[in-house]
């Protein structure tokens, strides 16, 4: 059966356009065994919310993609571009150059701690259903880029990405990669997982300041009033004594920033390279989590609560406010009239095939945020060669040598610059250096050790109970949420499921 992409569009009345051939030429058409057109109907409600009655999962994914392209491809490209530091390839030239400083560090900030692209390494960690999921996803993005270029289908440029500070076009926009969708979301999760600019501005502060006592009373912990559940002048008992040792041992190597000699200059020129990517960021993705909005929350409802005796959940993720907005309202079914494991409704995101937040047949789930401490700024002594280049760090008193990735920018007149980035294992990206004074900086935040963390969407829209749904939330290690569930036996689960540093140095810290 010859299969056929039918799209029914509210706006102009219920109609059909036939689909383009498969073209596999690289901007669109075949990934894998994957080929457009899916087997899938697609239509828009009275609320123009996307729904979409597939034979498969993998269709419903590759439906879905065709439209996120076609209505957020923005939002999609702008987002992938981002994390992977390939904003200069739409700039003028005298810009890009620059913030290619800026760019290269986007490029370190989103890989491991080893300089792997993150998008690229959490790819290969996905089980094999999510990846075809993202393969046929991409299969549908890269038609809808094959329309743009061919002017079928009603594709159009999007009017953004002509205005006069940008240098794009049509033909210059590149495939789709399947490794592009986990890129476009690295961003919200840093933002939301990631405290660095926090931390080395109290760095700087507390070395202006240069009084740990006054520090202390404008940066403490301390509640505003006193309300703690344990009583302010409780002493937690004191560790054994050989965790004293370890922490003793380890703090000797990462010592607090004050006692470093010379730290100032390098925090404070990270400082403010950070206040401009910050800058940077509100520019080209929003404003994101500012303010005293910040925060989220979910609401659950027991069944003995509710005239119907069901539990009933709500959920507000309260994500920055955008234009357009973060998210864009589906319904995949694979099941109904299909072979898939897949019924979900809910928010997606534009750059992946998931509902993020909703339900299935079973279950309905929310995310909200949970604030806790995923990241450690670390001042390091260099090791330097005869030259007095830098080739490393200490660490425990050991040398580090540095791991070296090249990473090239591409302007849009066809010009390049290489550049290099470096890292240690133990920590991750060097933030900045300061030859002059032997110092660097280096960040360790766990969302450079995400692996697995995306099967979670995939097996949470297959999950029926409340047990099934924490066994696919033991896939995330750093998205910084609270996962709360209920399923149709009126269970209710709250997940905060998160991988956090293990702060050896900071027994006894007030």
């Amino acid at each position: 059966m010859k299969r056929r992409l039918f799209l029914f569009l509210l706006v102009l009345g219920p109609f059909t356009i036939g689909c383009s051939s498969s073209d596999t030429s690289g901007t669109g058409g075949a990934t894998g065994d994957l080929e457009w057109p899916p087997d899938a109907t697609v239509y828009f409600d009275d609320h123009r919310v996307f729904n979409a009655d597939c034979a498969t999962d993998e269709d419903c994914a590759m439906a879905l993609g065709y439209y996120h392209a076609f209505d957020r491809f923005v939002q999609m490209d702008i987002r992938r571009r981002f994390s992977t530091g390939r904003l200069a390839d739409i700039l003028p030239p005298s810009l890009a150059g620059l913030l290619a400083g800026d760019f290269a560090d986007l490029r370190a900030l989103f890989s491991t701690r080893t300089g792997v692209p993150a998008e690229d390494f959490l790819y290969e960690q996905s089980s094999p259903k999510t990846k075809a999921l993202l393969d046929a996803y991409a299969v549908g993005v890269n038609q809808w880029i094959s329309d743009l270029k061919n002017g079928e289908n009603g594709a159009t440029f999007p009017r953004e990405f002509t205005a006069r500070a940008l240098e794009y076009t049509p033909d210059g926009v590149p495939p789709w990669r399947p490794q592009d969708s986990v890129a476009a979301v690295l961003a919200l999760v840093e933002n939301l997982t990631n405290d660095e600019s926090a931390q080395v501005n109290a760095g700087a502060a507390r070395l202006a300041i240069g009084d740990d006592a006054k520090f202390s009373d404008l940066w403490s912990r301390r509640p505003l009033e006193d309300s703690a559940i344990l009583p302010l002048d409780w002493t937690p008992p004191a560790p054994p004594s050989s965790s004293i040792k370890a922490s003793t041992d380890a703090s000797s190597e990462q010592s607090a920033v004050g006692d470093r000699p010379n730290a100032a200059p390098v925090i404070e020129r990270l400082a403010r390279k950070l206040e401009r990517t910050l800058d940077l960021r509100r520019m080209i993705l929003g404003p994101g989590l500012v303010g005293e909005e910040i925060g989220s929350n979910s609401w659950v409802v027991g069944p003995s609560l509710t005239v119907n005796g069901n539990a009933l959940l709500s959920n507000d993720p309260h994500l920055g406010m955008t234009q357009p907005a973060t998210w864009y309202l589906a319904h995949l079914d694979a099941k109904t009239n299909g072979s898939g494991e897949i019924h979900t409704a809910g928010t997606t995101f534009a750059g992946l095939p998931w509902v993020i937040v909703g339900q299935n047949e079973s279950i309905a789930w929310g995310l909200t945020t949970t604030v806790m401490d995923f990241s450690d700024v670390y001042i390091e002594t260099l090791v330097e060669d005869a030259g007095g280049n830098p080739t490393g760090v200490m660490f425990n008193g050991e040398e580090v040598p540095f791991i070296r990735e090249p990473f090239t920018i591409n302007f849009s007149d066809g010009t390049t610059q290489e550049n290099e980035l470096l890292f240690v294992p133990h920590h991750g990206a060097v933030r900045e250096i300061d030859a002059a004074n032997d110092t660097a900086v280096t960040l360790r935040w766990t969302g450079n050790d995400v692996d697995t963390d995306i099967n979670f969407l995939t097996e949470i829209a297959q999950a029926t109970t409340i047990e099934e749904a924490r066994v696919a939330l033991e896939n995330i290690t750093t998205i910084g949420q609270n996962v709360v569930v209920i399923d149709p036996d009126n269970n209710i689960g709250w997940f905060p499921y998160n991988r956090l540093p293990k702060r050896t140095w900071a027994t006894n810290l007030d």
